[in-house]
């Protein structure tokens, strides 16, 4: 009886170990089905971004690309691993296919986007750096002299583009509008500064300053000046006077406007 029971428990043994070794290799078999697929699918994904930037590179004009083909690029430096033109077209139609407002978002609104990571964030950002660094230089290597009031907007426009803080400053200028100097004069809240008319004075008197321009951004977007931007006009303007010095302009530069005191009969 002894031996009978020894022997059944002997065959259950050697049941559940062939179960397992069977289970074993039919998992090893599945691990190997799917790391041969994920090597050929990131052959052909590398195949496809070998072309993409084989293509880019040889493309004289490259205006012609649309938007989520230029994403789809910069994916490649972030995601090595998977097919990134999908996330690429939804960057692309979420931002209605502006490059300007993708590269002016807040990190929030594209960490929503499964894929996106701080690789990409940082290289949106380094791009964008690139961007207004090429604009300001260029708008510096122009002659220091306000010949021109567009002139005088691109290089607001440019001082502007990378602040989302109000921003209070004079240009100084001599008889002749040549540039003295430029200073800001306080840096203040997403929608307001302070401004001392007794320091505009000051920093004109140091500089012997004939004629200033006023500017001052507003990051809201809405360039129609508040009250107080009328007020703070008119208080400067008289404390000029004091000195013999000229308020040209008051200039205010919103994302998509500006609002000039002097075209708008306020000067």
């Amino acid at each position: 009886m002894q031996k009978a029971v020894k022997t059944t428990k002997t065959k259950k043994n050697k049941v559940i170990t062939t179960l397992q070794q069977g289970n074993q290799s039919e998992s090893k078999k599945d691990i190997a089905n799917k790391v041969t697929k994920i090597k050929a699918d990131t052959k052909s994904y590398d195949g496809h971004r070998q072309r993409v930037r084989e293509k880019f590179l040889k493309t004289p004009q490259t205006c012609g690309y649309q938007t989520y083909e230029l994403i789809e690029m910069l994916l490649f430096y972030c995601n090595k691993r998977s097919d990134v033109k999908p996330l690429a077209k939804q960057i692309s139609s979420y931002f209605g296919n502006s490059v300007q407002a993708i590269l002016n978002t807040k990190h929030h609104e594209l960490e929503q986007f499964a894929g996106i990571g701080d690789n990409f964030l940082c290289l949106l950002k380094l791009i964008k750096e690139l961007q207004l660094r090429n604009l300001f230089e260029n708008v510096n290597n122009t002659p220091q002299k306000i010949s021109h009031f567009d002139d005088l907007i691109k290089y607001l426009q440019v001082f502007y583009r990378r602040h989302d803080r109000e921003i209070f400053k004079v240009i100084l200028l001599d008889a002749k509008n040549n540039i003295i100097a430029d200073e800001v004069m306080s840096q203040g809240t997403a929608n307001q500064s302070a401004v001392y008319p007794r320091e505009i004075v000051k920093k004109c008197l140091e500089h012997h300053t004939v004629n200033v321009v006023m500017a001052h951004n507003h990051p809201s977007g809405d360039a129609n000046p508040s009250k107080a931007d009328i007020e703070i006009t008119q208080n400067v303007k008289k404390a000029l006077a004091t000195i013999d010095v000229n308020l040209l302009d008051h200039i205010i530069i919103a994302k998509n406007n500006i609002y000039s005191f002097r075209m708008e009969g306020l000067l």
